[in-house]
């Protein structure tokens, strides 16, 4: 534990508000980098009232960290999730994309390598694809929990980024080029 002498006073402490806020969006990166996800989770399970809460956080904190697009864009979505409607996908792709701007520019939310010996053979990969193109045509959330086992095929560093962006018209044109590329 430091010793400090009670003498001194607040002028004696020195504070640097840019190292602060540095941390602070660290800090934001880490606690919510999930959040878009979990938000669209509550939406296609009907747990709305998760999805408002977790909207809410995401706008104060945004607004704390200096990131007012993102701020903005969620106060439609709480709006919307309070009222009891369901954003339609242009609204969840504008959150989602200023969402994953502002992670992106604060940092590389985690960077996940896959081992060689952690690769999919070409057979694993091509079945593990078949069995995720009709979810990835559906829009399914599902695909979020297969992420791991996705990243584990050779080559599909985009079609995962597309899927975590949720951006599944692009994921399904990358799993198209992913399946050629193996085939």
């Amino acid at each position: 534990m430091e010793n400090y002498d009670i003498n001194e006073t607040a002028d004696d402490f020195t504070f640097d508000e840019d190292d602060y806020l540095a941390e602070m969006r660290q800090e934001y990166v880490k606690e919510h980098k999930n959040y878009y996800i979990d938000i669209c989770a509550g939406i296609e399970t009907g747990d709305i009232e998760t999805a408002a809460r977790l909207a809410h956080t995401i706008k104060s904190s945004a607004a704390m960290i200096y990131e007012p697009a993102l701020s903005e864009i969620s106060a439609i979505l709480e709006k919307l999730l309070m009222q009891g409607d369901i954003p339609d996908a242009n609204t969840l792709k504008s959150f989602g994309d200023e969402f994953n701007k502002v992670l992106n520019n604060i940092g590389e939310v985690e960077q996940i390598v896959i081992n060689e010996e952690d690769k999919l053979g070409i057979d694993e990969s091509i079945n593990l694809l078949n069995k995720v193109k009709p979810l990835v045509a559906e829009q399914s959330l599902e695909c979020m929990d297969m992420l791991e086992t996705l990243r584990r095929i050779p080559g599909s560093e985009e079609f995962c980024e597309k899927i975590r962006s949720y951006e599944f018209d692009e994921a399904v044109e990358e799993l198209e080029k992913l399946l050629n590329s193996l085939a």
